[in-house]
């Protein structure tokens, strides 16, 4: 919900003495009736999901304090003073009514969402054709979704499986052979991913197609779920929503993953379910099946704009034909991994629905219904807000640098007439989208995208004709912290000007003997949009991102078995193609490698080796991270049908967020920009330390010092020493002494880091280990620990 505040200003003057007096004063009937709004919605609020008759009127009252404030500004605070005011003054008013209208056509959208359970099906199951399309992506993520496609619950005689690469490569094609599937791919690879479906579309004959992104992989459920709809020979397409197992780039740089919902979740959870009333809810590109007989009938797929997706599906609907959006997590994919792709996939979109307006506009379509129209050009709409959000952005300034109002009013009527809209509109907000997305996060994604929004747009409008689809990457590692500079350069130019404006504007004001209302509010709204450009730049410095398999939270059964000899049963944490982690109650002996048994969900044994990444100690009981190693021929299979195959696995996921409250998700934004700047403890130890309080003797090549063994595992130690240490050593011999055990152990080691704490120093010291003796008086002492 766009914080799209106003300035107001009267003839300049003190803030007044008796605030609330003045507040009352000044227009008591409208102060009454914006606090009577407030508290209205407030006590209805908990009952509007299961009353429509409450969520219509809380959007009701919403809408006429909306239309109230909107009528006043119109009428009474315009500043035309001059030609630069009123330029300024209808600039930032159709800027707000922008957002008015925004607004109106969510609860449009969302008005009666639909709610599907899967029909009974009967008959025969069709023949389907698995589209999965690819360009560049990475050999390891088109196994897993075809590994996933195979283990659907399909008769294997039903079930086609092709993947289109337009990249055309032989590695490719080698592994689609291994895996007994078929590799299509063309000699002009013009109209991109539409270009690449209607290729196939005419080499293949099944009745209905599934069309998947390379990084989408479905659920062992998804044609059971999904090809019962088709018993109504009315519909065209049924698709599922969007889920994505990796954090978007706000979860992931700003370190909000279990704290806010993917910035696609609203679109996909909410806003789809509330268009398929209409029957208005567009195919988003993967995770559908088709009616093979509708995609010949429109033509195939639209390759005229970069929005194949949303024009292919507008052509269906006016023919007439319904579309079924069946709100469950039946797939799993992967979201932009970086701030310069979300922004270059954003962009693509912007462009491509703008190519729609201009092309085929959807309010001239013939055959559209009325409700149609109005829901494709919402989509078209949505991408306008970056124009909205750079004029909210810099209204402000307008005042504090140029001392011209964009609003001739008072603080008193701002707070009657603006502030009841406002509060209204983010408790209905909240309302409807529920924990898919938190108040105030819109703002934070517009300020992240409306720069490059309006370039796109602009784009759009002067070369219509001119496509170049560029495909989103996907599975990138990140390898260090870094500033996306290019892409947040002019979000830091507005941080800049508005700091040095409010420093200004309160200087200047304060100069003259006085802060009057225009410069309170100034004030008060450029540190608020410092808040979100603040938000926007962070989100601009990556956060390194190492693992190259995404790992997925997953508990199953799994036995254990160390090098010496030690065996117990537990459940895995997380788990991905490359590794896992499970938690213990007891401490391993010293064991690098180790044998792992999975349990399958279908009752499957899978034995694997793996060797010891990480392991620390948590709480009460220690957490060991395993790589493993590549010794079985079928385990990637495996793992892959374990992790992506079980069905309901992502709704269990999803489930586990909740929902914030209002002031609670600001706070979230604010402590998020503080936290992104913390050291992150990331753990790569392979054995626990335990606290040993021992002394030593450290020997170098020409001296030795005395220390203290502060904590001690099997490959590492933690020393202090008095003073300074010389500057060049590295290599150091350790005799430590424990009282305990009346022994003595000479162990050699290398210094890894050091760090000056009060009069003393701390060493990092990485252990060497020559044979089984000293490993035997390792354990002593750690065991005793």
């Amino acid at each position: 919900m766009p914080a799209d505040a106003v300035l107001y200003r009267k003839p300049i003057r003190a803030v007044p003495a008796h605030f609330m007096e003045d507040l009352l004063s000044n227009n008591l009937t409208q102060a009454a009736v914006s606090l009577a709004a407030i508290a209205f919605t407030f006590l209805l609020l908990p009952f509007f999901k299961r009353k429509p008759f409450i969520k219509n009127t809380l959007i009701l009252i919403n809408l006429l304090l909306g239309l109230r404030y909107f009528i006043w500004r119109a009428f009474y605070t315009l500043n035309l003073d001059t030609g630069a005011s009123a330029t300024v003054t209808f600039t930032v008013y159709f800027a707000e009514l922008y957002g008015y209208v925004h607004v109106m056509l969510f609860y449009f959208q969302t008005y009666c969402p639909v709610k599907r359970q899967t029909p009974y099906h009967n008959g025969s199951p069709p023949a389907v054709d698995v589209f999965i399309t690819t360009i560049n992506e990475p050999p390891h993520m088109i196994m897993r979704t075809v590994v996933a496609c195979r283990a659907m619950d399909w008769p294997a005689d039903k079930i086609n499986i092709y993947v289109l690469d337009d990249g055309k490569r032989e590695e490719i094609k080698r592994l689609i052979e291994v895996l007994s599937c078929s590799y299509v791919t063309r000699g002009d690879i013009g109209g991109a991913k539409a270009g690449n479906i209607n290729n196939a579309l005419k080499i293949t004959n099944s009745e209905f197609v599934m069309i998947l992104d390379v990084d989408h992989i479905p659920v062992r459920s998804y044609l059971k779920e999904t090809m019962p709809f088709f018993n109504d020979p009315s519909v065209a397409y049924v698709h599922t929503p969007h889920y994505f197992y990796n954090p978007d780039i706000f979860q992931r740089n700003l370190r909000l993953q279990k704290e806010i919902a993917n910035d696609q979740d609203l679109f996909f959870k909410v806003i789809q379910e509330g268009r398929n009333y209409f029957n208005a809810d567009f195919f988003g590109g993967s995770d559908a099946v088709f009616r093979r007989s509708v995609l010949n009938e429109v033509g195939g797929f639209k390759e005229e704009t970069l929005t194949e997706d949303a024009h292919t599906s507008m052509h269906i609907h006016a023919k007439g034909y319904r579309s079924v959006f069946y709100n469950k997590n039946l797939t799993c994919g992967l979201t932009p991994e970086t701030y310069h792709d979300y922004l270059r996939q954003r962009m693509r979109w912007a462009k491509g629905l703008t190519q729609l307006f201009l092309r085929d506009n959807p309010l001239l379509k013939k055959g559209l219904k009325i409700s149609q129209r109005i829901i494709y050009f919402c989509s078209i709409y949505y991408f306008l807000h970056g124009f909205a959000r750079l004029i909210y952005l810099a209204a402000p300034l307008s005042y504090l640098y140029l001392n011209i109002a964009p609003v001739k009013a008072g603080l008193p009527v701002l707070l009657n007439y603006y502030f009841s809209y406002y509060i209204t509109s983010i408790l209905v907000f909240k309302a409807i989208s529920g924990k898919y997305r938190q108040p105030f996060w819109s703002d934070v994604y517009e300020t992240v995208m409306h720069f490059h929004l309006c370039g796109a747009v602009i784009d759009g409008f002067i070369r219509p004709k001119k496509s170049l689809f560029k495909v989103t990457p996907k599975g990138l590692t990140v390898k260090g912290k870094s500033l996306d500079f290019s892409n947040s350069y002019f979000q830091l130019l507005l941080l800049l000007c508005m700091t040095s404006g409010i420093f200004y504007g309160v200087t200047k004001y304060l100069i003259g003997g006085r802060l009057d209302e225009g410069a309170w509010i100034s004030v008060f709204w450029a540190a608020y949009n410092m808040l979100l450009l603040f938000a926007a730049v962070v989100t601009a410095r990556e956060k390194p991102q190492l693992r190259r398999f995404h790992r997925a939270c997953r508990e199953m059964p799994c036995e254990i078995t160390t090098d010496k000899g030690e065996s117990f049963i537990t459940y895995t944490r997380d788990i991905s193609e490359g590794g896992m982690s499970f938690n213990i109650d007891k401490r391993l002996m010293f064991s690098p490698l180790i044998t792992i048994r999975l349990i399958y969900e279908w009752g499957g044994l899978m034995s694997l080796k793996g060797k010891i990444a990480r392991y620390e100690k948590a709480g009460n009981h220690y957490n060991i991270g395993v790589e493993f190693l590549k010794d079985a021929k079928d385990a990637d299979l495996s793992i892959i049908r374990q992790i992506f195959s079980p069905p309901n696995v992502w709704e269990k996921e999803e489930g586990l967020r909740k929902e914030e409250g209002v002031l609670k998700s600001l706070f979230t934004i604010i402590f998020a920009l503080f936290r992104s700047f913390k050291g992150e403890d990331i753990k790569r130890r392979t054995e626990p330390r335990v606290l040993a309080r021992l002394k030593c003797l450290m020997g170098f090549e020409d001296r030795s010092k005395k220390g203290r063994v502060i904590n001690l595992s099997y490959s590492g130690a933690l020393i202090s020493v008095r003073g300074g240490l010389q500057d060049g050593l590295a290599a150091v011999s350790l005799r430590i002494f424990s009282d305990k055990h009346n022994s003595e152990l000479n162990i050699r080691g290398d210094i890894l880091w050091r760090r000056s704490k009060g009069i003393s120093t701390l060493l990092g010291i990485r252990l060497t280990k020559t044979d089984d003796s000293i490993n035997s008086q390792l354990a002593e002492i750690i065991s005793a620990g």
